[in-house]
């Protein structure tokens, strides 16, 4: 997750809603042949209107998917 140029740029793993978030101009698949394995890299322009709860929830469904079970199960986003 990273700031460049005034952007908001992060990667998440999208297994569920990520052919729906490529749709938008601001994302694209990761690079290093992870895009193909449901990585998602998001670079919002400061001028884009993205909701803070649609952010939170792509990146809770990212934690789902890599983080071990037993903790994902313990997690209350």
């Amino acid at each position: 997750m990273g700031e460049p140029e005034g952007d908001c740029s992060l990667s998440v793993k999208l297994p569920v809603s990520g052919a729906e978030v490529l749709e938008r101009s601001y994302a694209h698949p990761t690079h290093y042949g992870l895009g193909k394995h449901g990585w998602v890299t998001l670079r919002i322009p400061a001028s884009e209107d993205v909701s803070f709860i649609e952010i939170q929830a792509w990146i809770e469904e990212s934690y789902r998917a890599v983080a071990p079970k037993t903790l994902a199960k313990q997690i209350e986003f």
